[in-house]
Order: C-alpha cells, then structure tokens, then sequence
C-alpha cells in the first residue's frame, strides 16, 4: 500500500487542468460518467460542503478530486491499524501532514495567485466560463486538501507532532486571500456502512447415554452380564432417563 496523493501532485505540477484550452465540455461529460465512486471504509470526521459543480467540468474535478481523498483516508487508516508499533504510525502521520500536505497546499496557493483563481471569481458573471470554471477547480483542490489534513490530524493526533491546527490556522498559514464565510469543511453525518459479519460459532453436538437393557458384548469368562449387574433393568432405564431431562 502506498502512501502517496499523486493524483493531487500530478494535477498541480503536472497536467495543471486550467492550461487546457481543447477538451470540451462533452469531453468532460464522458470522463465524469467513466469514474466510478471511492466510498468510505470507515465513519469519517468531516465532510466537504463546497457548492454544487454545475458544469461539466466543474462536475468532473469535483469527483475526481472527491474519490481522491477518500481514497487517501482508506489508505491512512489501513496503513495506521496495520502499523506493528508506535514509531511506525508516526512514521505514516508525520511526512503526510509536514510534507506531502504542506508542498500542494503551498502549491495550490502558488495556482491561485498567479493565474488569479481566487474564490470570488467562481460565481463572478462577468468572467469568461473557462476562468470561472478553472477557479472552481483550484478551490475545490484547496479545500479538499484542508479536509484531509484536518481529517487525518484529528483522527490521530497522538500521532502530531507540531500543535494541532483548526481550518481557519490552515487557511491563514497557506492562503493570502480572506478565509470564505461559509465553511466547507462540516462536521460528517453519520455514514451507513456496512456491519462485519458476525463469525458463526459452530456448536458441537451434545454427547447423550443411551441406556439399553440388555448386554451387547459377547460372553466373557469373569466377567458378568447385564442381568447380573442391573437387577431390575426396566426400572433403571425409567431412573436414568429422567436424570437425564
């Protein structure tokens, strides 16, 4: 298992969608049916709340960017409850949250400012789509990495080794635009996930005497047989059956 969010690296270094000025909004459509959907091992501790993409692109990096960091904390929990020690699991907690984190959080704000992807250009009218849609997206990543960050520093916080940090901390360490009045990061509702199965015990069959009133062994010198030894075998049958119940 891997610990890394290269999809997320490769978005900002990498392809840097919002440079992209020939696939089209049909092509989009198609790729955002082709993804399937990453769910959720495990009761999470926050949700995304970033407003509804209403484009197809807008719809398509939504999801992407959603099943990415689902698929991110699967990964954390696996790696941290298959950890052998303590050291291992700080091991795991500390780069994810120092390094990878810190270079795309600081990397998406190197995005917004230069190409002026700021939040108040999503919903602005008088912007090209292509400008809105692309501040859409780099938002969207914004916020998304928030999440994680806040999602695995809460989850394990013994696992910290620096203070822990609230969204606002995050937001006004890494960004230089004003922190949005709306929270996009919320408390998660209660998931319904699957139970584990209950193990199924056999239960051995229950060993029982069975009385029988006459000698099934052969005869044999000195030794004596069932009606020597039970005197009266009909009334020691009625006894013993009921000892029995």
């Amino acid at each position: 298992m891997i610990n890394e969010l290269e999809l997320y690296h490769n978005i900002l270094f990498i392809d840097r969608p919002w440079l992209d000025n020939k696939t089209s909004g049909q092509k989009y459509q198609q790729l955002y049916h082709a993804l399937s959907k990453e769910n959720l091992a495990q009761q999470p501790l926050y949700e995304f709340a970033f407003p509804k993409p209403l484009t197809s692109k807008r719809k398509y990096f939504y999801k992407l960017f959603d099943n990415e960091a689902n698929r991110y904390i699967n990964t954390i929990h696996s790696l941290i409850s298959q950890a052998s020690n303590e050291n291992e699991k700080k091991y795991w907690i500390h780069p994810t949250l120092t390094k990878k984190l810190k270079d795309q959080l600081t990397q998406t704000e190197a995005e917004i400012k230069s190409n002026g992807f700021y939040l108040s250009v999503v919903d602005d009218k008088t912007q090209e789509q292509k400008h809105s849609d692309d501040a859409y997206i780099i938002q969207c990543l914004k916020y998304q990495l928030i999440r994680l960050y806040l999602e695995i520093q809460d989850s394990f916080p013994a696992y910290v080794k620096e203070d822990l940090l609230t969204q606002e901390d995050l937001h006004n360490l890494y960004f230089s635009e004003p922190a949005s009045a709306n929270s996009f990061i919320v408390a998660a509702s209660p998931l319904n996930l699957p139970k584990p199965s209950a193990a199924i015990v056999a239960k051995p069959p229950e060993k029982t005497f069975k009385v029988i009133k006459w000698d099934i062994r052969e005869d044999q010198r000195g030794i004596l047989n069932y009606a020597d030894i039970i005197a009266k075998p009909d009334s020691f049958i009625s006894r013993t059956r009921t000892f029995q119940q």
